[in-house]
């Protein structure tokens, strides 16, 4: 009976080891499914510039320019990239306005907006978005590779370019 008793114990020991060790590494696990996944390359360009950021709910990075006025301008860096022939394409965009129907961008404006392209060698407006949010942006696509004195200027142009795009169109500062 002792022997028994002896043996339920080393397998109750056991029992009780293995779920303390199942729940400490399920609770680590669970803590890291609310983590924000993000590229970490974009995130030390940002220190290395000396720039504030902040990361979404869905890893992008929010960048804040002061444009002077009492102006500011938002600009997004996707963490998230795709592949182009052989080349790693990351999109940077700054909002200059935002509708909940389509019509508010009339023909005119989307004709001055096609024709504006025209003079960026590097980005373009786009309008993205579903039924209840139309974003018009600037959008950039460069090299997830480029070095972090590029990654400064581009942000630098698609502030600019979305901020005063917004002037434009709004006369307010929103983005």
């Amino acid at each position: 009976m002792q022997v028994k008793t002896k043996n339920m114990l080393k397998a109750s020991k056991k029992i009780i080891l293995v779920g303390i060790f199942l729940a400490v590494f399920s609770i680590k696990a669970f803590c890291q499914l609310g983590e924000v996944s993000y590229d970490n390359r974009t995130k030390s360009k940002l220190i290395a510039l000396g720039l504030k950021y902040e990361i979404s709910d869905l890893g992008n990075f929010k960048v804040v320019f002061e444009m002077g006025d009492d102006r500011t301008q938002l600009v997004l860096i996707n963490s998230s990239t795709n592949e182009y022939g052989g080349m790693e394409i990351r999109e940077i965009t700054s909002v200059a306005a935002i509708a909940k129907d389509k019509s508010y961008f009339s023909q005119k404006t989307l004709y001055k907006l096609l024709d504006d392209n025209d003079k960026w060698k590097l980005g373009a407006w786009q309008i993205s978005g579903d039924t209840d949010n139309y974003m018009l942006q600037f959008s950039v696509k460069i090299s997830a590779n480029s070095t972090q004195s590029v990654l400064e200027e581009i942000l630098k142009l698609a502030a600019t370019i979305a901020d005063t795009k917004e002037k434009e169109l709004t006369e307010n500062d929103r983005y």
